[in-house]
């Protein structure tokens, strides 16, 4: 059996040969490419400083308390809903816009509706 294996190797070792130069002469015409490609120099960008306008203030929306021992509620500018300052929704607030209130009474009298997603 071993004789057969041999003899049919030796039939077809011409086929095999011209099938592993096809191969390795693709596998190095793709390492060449691969090297004589431009290499792509990815770009960095720094930010030293951001120049960012103050929110508008539309509506008479113009308190804007800090927080502190007697502000317990907070709103965006651009928004609509008021929320508890221990809210995870507030938190969300940008600490550029946040607008704060004492009371919910003072938040409804500046034109914001409690939030539904913190209980009060």
């Amino acid at each position: 059996m071993w004789e057969q294996w041999k003899e049919r190797f030796w039939e077809l070792k011409s086929d095999f040969a011209l099938s592993a130069l096809v191969v390795l002469s693709l596998f190095a015409a793709f390492g060449l490419m691969r090297t004589m490609a431009p290499a792509q120099e990815k770009e960095t960008l720094a930010v030293t400083k951001l120049n960012v306008p103050p929110p508008s203030n539309p509506e008479g929306k113009d308190k804007k308390f800090l927080p502190g021992a007697t502000a317990l509620f907070l709103a965006s500018f651009n928004g609509s809903k008021y929320y508890p300052k221990n809210c995870p929704a507030a938190s969300r607030i940008k600490e550029e816009s946040r607008i704060w209130f004492a009371t919910q009474k003072e938040a409804s009298e500046a034109g914001y509706e409690p939030s539904i997603q913190c209980s009060y």
